[in-house]
């Protein structure tokens, strides 16, 4: 899920709501809740990072080599 997220993420504008059903729907992920529990587990390991309300992938290059 967290891997999904990542991709999700890299590909989606930057002002996106990861737990909104439109971009759970569009980029065909589970549920709100294993979303937000992903992103909790993906800010605890730095790689993502949330800035006024607005999730992004922290290391720039990681996320360029996952929207490909």
């Amino acid at each position: 899920m967290q891997k999904s997220l990542l991709t999700a993420l890299a590909r989606s504008d930057k002002d996106v709501k990861p737990t909104s059903e439109e971009f759970i729907r569009k980029h065909r992920l589970t549920t709100a809740s294993s979303v937000q529990r992903s992103l909790i587990a993906l800010q605890d390991k730095d790689i993502v990072t949330n800035e006024n309300g607005r999730y992004y992938i922290y290391d720039y290059l990681l996320s360029d080599w996952l929207s490909r």
